[in-house]
């Protein structure tokens, strides 16, 4: 979370001011910085230590790091006697990390939602009585009339069974009688990337990674859609 998530949505000068701002508060062992700091700390640990991680989850972080890097950054101007000019402009450089991934984010959420082009596109080109599978976050709120849709692998995120993938073969997929899979890059980056990191996952990316090469070997490409071209 701290090279990712936290660095990406806060920018690397904002996050190391915030931490430094915990730490320090922490530090002061005065009891309202203790009780401002006990909230970010144990629920940094208790999502670091989860089984599922995902960036969603250190939103609630912002505003405790926003706050811990203000007083310290206030509490250096002021011992610096740092002029305003001097101050807004070093205030500047620290937020523009952030206020650049806000700007991209904003540009990337312009575009249609992939999900809306694919389910148009599945609506204008995929017959009626085709079977598709998809992947747990390529879910439609509304799917085109006639298709079967059906999960790719409905145990994968499902924490009471330990993340057991319940994928199967590529020709075993076929032999059941489905005509085309939908997979989201978001899906293959958390197994073939961050689950890879794990060895209790080694049999489950393995399966994945076969799977990938079936598909990029054997199959046609239908379409493709993303928020980068």
């Amino acid at each position: 979370y701290l090279t990712g998530p936290l660095a990406y949505g806060l920018g690397l000068p904002l996050e190391i001011l915030g931490i430094l701002g915990i730490v320090f508060l922490a530090a002061n062992l005065k009891r309202p910085f203790l009780f401002f700091v006990s909230f970010p700390v144990i629920y940094f640990f208790a999502i670091g230590l989860s089984r599922v991680q995902v960036g969603k989850y250190v939103i609630p972080l912002f505003p405790f790091l926003c706050l811990s890097a203000a007083w310290v950054f206030a509490g250096f101007a002021e011992k610096a006697k740092m002029r305003f000019r001097r101050w807004a402009g070093l205030a500047f450089l620290v937020l523009l990390p952030s206020l650049l991934t806000d700007f991209r984010y904003a540009y990337l959420r312009s575009f249609p939602d992939t999900r809306e082009l694919a389910y148009s596109w599945i609506g204008a080109h995929v017959p009626a009585q085709s079977r598709l599978l998809q992947t747990s976050y390529t879910l439609f709120p509304a799917r085109p009339e006639g298709p079967e849709f059906w999960p790719l692998d409905r145990t994968l995120f499902d924490t009471r069974v330990g993340h057991r993938s319940s994928l199967r073969t590529l020709a075993e997929y076929r032999k059941a009688g489905f005509d085309y899979v939908i997979l989201d890059e978001w899906h293959l980056g958390m197994i073939l990337e961050e689950a890879a990191k794990n060895p209790k996952y080694r049999e489950m990316v393995e399966r994945y990674r076969t799977f990938v090469e079936e598909i990029e070997g054997t199959a046609e490409l239908a379409a493709s859609f993303s928020p980068y071209k």
